[in-house]
């Protein structure tokens, strides 16, 4: 079973309290059965990017979630890619988790969805394979790694959020707090405030894969 994770440039929020949101497969949790995963990154980047900055900035992004103290919960790099194709494109499971940037007419999302994430996952919920794509075909302005006004195309701010969906996290669409809106919102938030996972995001992720206990 497949199911896909988006993240778009419109939002309208609703200031109200922390909350956190997870994908439910009937009355299982959807995640992974394991807390170490790994992921295998396409060696080229985004064509418009050659200084590895880009690459760079999905490391950084990754670098976040593995960060959070409450969560146990390891992110692993197992080696760079030459194919750029995964199960968004194909349909064809391969057992490794990619993160690429489709490049051409495969990208059939539309230019204002920045990625998407693909988990496949069980009637129990168990996730066993989970790809990410960016838009490097139509995307509405240019991919950057440095701090812009043009945020939404930050691809930092982008990876955050789509490996949120990787391990199970989904859309926060109500009962956040406007205070510290959580990176898990379905839009990029304004000046890279999407790079810093929130309270809300950290308790996601700690609900997920908890380092002890969880309450």
């Amino acid at each position: 079973m497949k199911r896909f994770g988006l993240i778009l440039i419109l939002l309208a929020y609703a200031p109200v309290t922390l909350a956190y949101s997870v994908s439910m497969e009937g009355s299982y949790v959807v995640k992974w059965p394991y807390t170490s995963l790994t992921y295998y990154l396409q060696q080229d980047g985004v064509s418009t990017i050659n200084n590895g900055s880009d690459l760079n900035a999905i490391r950084d992004a990754v670098s976040s979630w593995n960060a959070v103290s409450c969560a146990n919960l390891n992110i692993i790099e197992a080696s760079t890619i030459a194919s750029r194709s995964n199960l968004i494109t194909s349909g064809v499971t391969d057992g490794k988790n990619v993160l690429t940037w489709i490049e051409n007419s495969d990208w059939d999302f539309g230019s204002y969805v920045l990625g998407v994430t693909m988990p496949v996952y069980d009637n129990y919920g168990t996730i066993n394979e989970a790809d990410i794509a960016f838009n490097g075909y139509n995307i509405a302005g240019p991919w950057s790694t440095t701090s812009s006004s043009m945020a939404y195309t930050d691809i930092e701010s982008v990876a955050v959020h789509e490996l949120g969906h990787f391990f199970g996290a989904q859309h926060v669409i109500g009962g956040e707090d406007m205070a510290e809106p959580p990176t898990m919102a379905p839009s990029i938030l304004p000046d890279l405030q999407s790079r810093t996972l929130s309270l809300d995001d950290q308790k996601g992720v700690c609900f997920l894969y908890p380092e002890s206990t969880y309450a």
